[in-house]
């Protein structure tokens, strides 16, 4: 799992923050749901997914607070609906996250 985590990320601009890499990853995601069902838009979604594992991989740090609890919350639903937006869908991993 470390090892898939690590080749997802290698996409990820280095030296940004959690914020900064969920709005990348907000991007990414809307561009591939533009470009559904093509090459583009499954690479989009591949940066998305990266994106969102690599701020919950980096926020997993920090100290909690309702603000931190609130981002990681809507990290791990947004990676769940990149999954979901997979074709075909992949259930068990956006049950997972």
């Amino acid at each position: 799992r470390a090892e898939e985590v690590a080749v997802q990320a290698e996409g990820v601009k280095p030296g940004l923050s959690v914020e900064e890499m969920k709005e990348q990853g907000n991007l990414a995601f809307k561009r591939a749901s533009f470009l559904k069902k093509t090459t583009a838009g499954k690479q989009y979604l591949d940066e998305a997914k990266a994106y969102y594992i690599e701020a919950i991989r980096q926020s997993s740090t920090a100290k909690a607070s309702p603000e931190n609890l609130s981002l990681v919350c809507t990290l791990h639903s947004n990676l769940a609906a990149v999954y979901l937006a997979e074709v075909p869908p992949k259930w068990p991993e956006a049950k997972a996250a």
